[in-house]
Protein backbone atom coordinates (compact mmCIF):
# COMPACT_ATOMS: atom_id res chain seq x y z
CA UNK A 1 0.00 0.00 0.00
CA UNK A 2 1.50 3.35 -1.00
CA UNK A 3 1.48 6.48 1.20
CA UNK A 4 -1.48 8.12 -0.50
CA UNK A 5 -3.65 5.01 -0.14
CA UNK A 6 -2.67 4.69 3.53
CA UNK A 7 -3.55 8.34 4.24
CA UNK A 8 -6.90 7.89 2.52
CA UNK A 9 -7.65 4.79 4.60
CA UNK A 10 -6.73 6.51 7.89
CA UNK A 11 -8.90 9.49 6.99
CA UNK A 12 -11.93 7.18 6.88
CA UNK A 13 -11.29 5.69 10.36
CA UNK A 14 -13.61 6.92 13.11
CA UNK A 15 -11.40 7.52 16.15
CA UNK A 16 -14.26 8.75 18.36
CA UNK A 17 -14.57 5.33 20.07
CA UNK A 18 -10.83 5.11 20.79
CA UNK A 19 -8.88 6.39 23.77
CA UNK A 20 -5.50 8.15 23.49
CA UNK A 21 -2.55 6.76 25.47
CA UNK A 22 0.60 8.82 24.92
CA UNK A 23 -0.38 9.61 21.40
CA UNK A 24 -1.39 6.02 20.58
CA UNK A 25 -5.01 5.27 19.77
CA UNK A 26 -6.36 2.14 21.43
CA UNK A 27 -9.92 0.80 21.16
CA UNK A 28 -12.15 0.99 24.22
CA UNK A 29 -12.81 -2.45 25.76
CA UNK A 30 -16.03 -4.03 24.56
CA UNK A 31 -18.16 -6.32 26.71
CA UNK A 32 -19.33 -9.53 25.05
CA UNK A 33 -21.81 -12.16 26.19
CA UNK A 34 -24.88 -12.01 28.43
CA UNK A 35 -25.52 -9.16 30.86
CA UNK A 36 -27.66 -8.94 33.97
CA UNK A 37 -31.33 -9.09 33.01
CA UNK A 38 -31.94 -5.75 34.74
CA UNK A 39 -29.45 -4.23 32.28
CA UNK A 40 -31.35 -5.62 29.30
CA UNK A 41 -34.94 -4.87 30.31
CA UNK A 42 -36.59 -2.29 32.58
CA UNK A 43 -37.45 -3.56 36.04
CA UNK A 44 -41.16 -3.75 36.90
CA UNK A 45 -42.54 -3.18 40.39
CA UNK A 46 -44.58 -5.98 41.92
CA UNK A 47 -48.27 -5.07 41.90
CA UNK A 48 -51.67 -6.65 42.24
CA UNK A 49 -51.80 -7.02 38.47
CA UNK A 50 -48.99 -9.60 38.46
CA UNK A 51 -49.81 -13.30 38.21
CA UNK A 52 -46.76 -15.10 39.58
CA UNK A 53 -45.71 -18.51 38.29
CA UNK A 54 -43.71 -20.61 40.75
CA UNK A 55 -41.08 -23.26 40.06
CA UNK A 56 -42.14 -26.36 38.10
CA UNK A 57 -45.35 -24.71 36.90
CA UNK A 58 -46.72 -22.77 33.94
CA UNK A 59 -49.33 -20.05 33.79
CA UNK A 60 -51.60 -18.46 31.18
CA UNK A 61 -53.27 -15.05 31.18
CA UNK A 62 -54.56 -12.43 28.75
CA UNK A 63 -55.23 -8.71 28.50
CA UNK A 64 -58.83 -9.10 29.75
CA UNK A 65 -57.84 -11.00 32.89
CA UNK A 66 -57.76 -9.30 36.30
CA UNK A 67 -54.02 -10.05 36.25
CA UNK A 68 -52.87 -9.36 32.68
CA UNK A 69 -49.18 -9.39 33.65
CA UNK A 70 -47.46 -12.73 34.23
CA UNK A 71 -44.07 -13.19 35.92
CA UNK A 72 -41.65 -15.66 37.41
CA UNK A 73 -38.49 -15.26 39.48
CA UNK A 74 -35.59 -17.40 40.73
CA UNK A 75 -34.38 -18.43 37.28
CA UNK A 76 -30.95 -19.76 38.21
CA UNK A 77 -30.58 -23.35 37.09
CA UNK A 78 -34.23 -23.30 36.03
CA UNK A 79 -35.32 -22.19 32.56
CA UNK A 80 -38.21 -19.96 31.58
CA UNK A 81 -40.28 -20.16 28.40
CA UNK A 82 -42.24 -17.04 27.58
CA UNK A 83 -44.88 -16.84 24.85
CA UNK A 84 -47.07 -14.03 23.51
CA UNK A 85 -49.88 -14.14 20.95
CA UNK A 86 -49.95 -10.56 19.65
CA UNK A 87 -53.22 -10.95 17.76
CA UNK A 88 -55.19 -12.04 20.84
CA UNK A 89 -53.12 -10.37 23.62
CA UNK A 90 -52.62 -13.78 25.19
CA UNK A 91 -49.52 -14.99 27.00
CA UNK A 92 -47.98 -17.86 28.91
CA UNK A 93 -44.92 -18.39 31.06
CA UNK A 94 -43.27 -21.68 32.04
CA UNK A 95 -40.79 -22.14 34.90
CA UNK A 96 -38.97 -25.37 34.06
CA UNK A 97 -36.75 -26.83 36.76
CA UNK A 98 -34.06 -29.46 36.02
CA UNK A 99 -36.29 -32.36 37.09
CA UNK A 100 -39.14 -31.37 34.74
CA UNK A 101 -40.03 -33.10 31.48
CA UNK A 102 -39.88 -30.40 28.77
CA UNK A 103 -41.99 -32.16 26.14
CA UNK A 104 -44.53 -33.26 28.73
CA UNK A 105 -44.81 -29.66 29.88
CA UNK A 106 -45.47 -28.42 26.35
CA UNK A 107 -48.20 -31.05 25.89
CA UNK A 108 -49.90 -29.86 29.09
CA UNK A 109 -49.57 -26.27 27.89
CA UNK A 110 -51.37 -27.17 24.65
CA UNK A 111 -54.11 -28.90 26.62
CA UNK A 112 -54.61 -25.99 29.00
CA UNK A 113 -54.70 -23.41 26.20
CA UNK A 114 -57.30 -25.53 24.38
CA UNK A 115 -59.37 -25.58 27.57
CA UNK A 116 -59.08 -21.89 28.51
CA UNK A 117 -59.09 -20.31 25.03
CA UNK A 118 -60.81 -22.79 22.70
CA UNK A 119 -62.47 -20.36 20.27
CA UNK A 120 -59.55 -19.50 18.01
CA UNK A 121 -56.20 -20.70 16.70
CA UNK A 122 -53.25 -19.35 18.68
CA UNK A 123 -49.75 -18.46 17.51
CA UNK A 124 -47.10 -17.46 20.02
CA UNK A 125 -43.73 -15.80 19.63
CA UNK A 126 -41.63 -17.61 22.23
CA UNK A 127 -38.40 -16.84 24.07
CA UNK A 128 -36.28 -19.19 26.15
CA UNK A 129 -35.14 -17.30 29.27
CA UNK A 130 -32.03 -18.69 30.95
CA UNK A 131 -29.16 -17.65 33.17
CA UNK A 132 -25.58 -18.71 32.50
CA UNK A 133 -26.07 -21.37 35.22
CA UNK A 134 -29.05 -23.00 33.49
CA UNK A 135 -29.55 -26.76 33.22
CA UNK A 136 -27.95 -27.56 29.86
CA UNK A 137 -29.86 -30.78 29.17
CA UNK A 138 -33.26 -29.15 29.59
CA UNK A 139 -32.14 -26.17 27.53
CA UNK A 140 -31.11 -28.51 24.74
CA UNK A 141 -34.37 -30.46 25.02
CA UNK A 142 -36.40 -27.25 24.87
CA UNK A 143 -34.50 -25.97 21.82
CA UNK A 144 -35.09 -29.28 20.06
CA UNK A 145 -38.78 -29.29 20.98
CA UNK A 146 -39.26 -25.75 19.62
CA UNK A 147 -37.29 -26.35 16.43
CA UNK A 148 -39.59 -26.31 13.44
CA UNK A 149 -42.23 -24.20 15.22
CA UNK A 150 -44.30 -27.05 16.71
CA UNK A 151 -48.06 -27.03 17.06
CA UNK A 152 -50.75 -28.94 18.91
CA UNK A 153 -54.45 -28.61 19.76
CA UNK A 154 -54.82 -25.29 17.94
CA UNK A 155 -51.62 -23.73 19.32
CA UNK A 156 -48.47 -22.97 17.32
CA UNK A 157 -45.16 -21.93 18.90
CA UNK A 158 -42.73 -19.78 16.90
CA UNK A 159 -39.19 -19.96 18.26
CA UNK A 160 -37.61 -16.49 18.39
CA UNK A 161 -34.44 -15.21 20.05
CA UNK A 162 -33.43 -16.45 23.53
CA UNK A 163 -33.07 -14.14 26.53
CA UNK A 164 -29.82 -14.99 28.30
CA UNK A 165 -28.44 -13.24 31.36
CA UNK A 166 -25.74 -13.36 34.01
CA UNK A 167 -27.12 -13.69 37.57
CA UNK A 168 -26.46 -10.68 39.78
CA UNK A 169 -24.27 -12.23 42.49
CA UNK A 170 -24.70 -9.11 44.63
CA UNK A 171 -28.26 -10.32 45.26
CA UNK A 172 -26.90 -13.11 47.46
CA UNK A 173 -29.57 -14.39 49.83
CA UNK A 174 -32.39 -13.15 47.58
CA UNK A 175 -34.26 -15.05 44.87
CA UNK A 176 -32.68 -15.09 41.45
CA UNK A 177 -33.83 -12.75 38.75
CA UNK A 178 -36.78 -13.46 36.53
CA UNK A 179 -38.88 -12.13 33.71
CA UNK A 180 -42.28 -10.48 33.20
CA UNK A 181 -44.67 -10.37 30.23
CA UNK A 182 -47.41 -7.74 29.92
CA UNK A 183 -49.97 -9.45 27.69
CA UNK A 184 -51.69 -6.14 26.92
CA UNK A 185 -48.83 -4.99 24.71
CA UNK A 186 -46.23 -7.77 24.66
CA UNK A 187 -43.69 -5.77 26.67
CA UNK A 188 -40.99 -7.79 28.48
CA UNK A 189 -39.57 -6.62 31.83
CA UNK A 190 -37.00 -7.84 34.33
CA UNK A 191 -38.49 -9.19 37.56
CA UNK A 192 -36.61 -8.88 40.85
CA UNK A 193 -37.93 -10.10 44.18
CA UNK A 194 -36.47 -9.60 47.65
CA UNK A 195 -38.23 -12.66 49.09
CA UNK A 196 -39.84 -15.79 47.74
CA UNK A 197 -43.60 -16.10 47.81
CA UNK A 198 -44.93 -17.45 51.10
CA UNK A 199 -47.91 -19.73 51.36
CA UNK A 200 -49.77 -21.55 48.56
CA UNK A 201 -49.52 -20.28 45.00
CA UNK A 202 -52.47 -18.99 43.01
CA UNK A 203 -53.63 -22.17 41.30
CA UNK A 204 -55.42 -20.21 38.58
CA UNK A 205 -52.01 -19.24 37.18
CA UNK A 206 -50.02 -22.31 38.20
CA UNK A 207 -50.38 -25.66 36.47
CA UNK A 208 -47.77 -28.33 37.21
CA UNK A 209 -45.16 -29.41 34.68
CA UNK A 210 -44.66 -33.20 34.79
CA UNK A 211 -41.47 -34.69 36.20
CA UNK A 212 -39.01 -36.67 34.11
CA UNK A 213 -39.20 -40.42 34.35
CA UNK A 214 -36.44 -41.77 36.57
CA UNK A 215 -34.76 -43.46 33.59
CA UNK A 216 -34.27 -40.05 31.92
CA UNK A 217 -32.07 -38.55 34.64
CA UNK A 218 -28.46 -38.34 33.55
CA UNK A 219 -29.19 -39.66 30.08
CA UNK A 220 -28.00 -37.65 27.09
CA UNK A 221 -30.66 -37.79 24.40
Amino acid sequence: MDDSALKKLLAEVDFSSYRNDDGLFKPEPISFGPRKISEQYPVIDVSGEVAEVVQANFGITDAKDEKPIIATSALFTCIGLLGHDREHNLGFLMHIQPSNDVRGGLERLYQELARTHPDYAKEFDTHIVASTFHDFQNYRNLEEALRGNPSGLGTRLKFTYPIEFVPDMKREGKPGEGVVLDTRNGTIYAYLRDTLREGPCDFKYNKPIPEKRSSEFGRFR
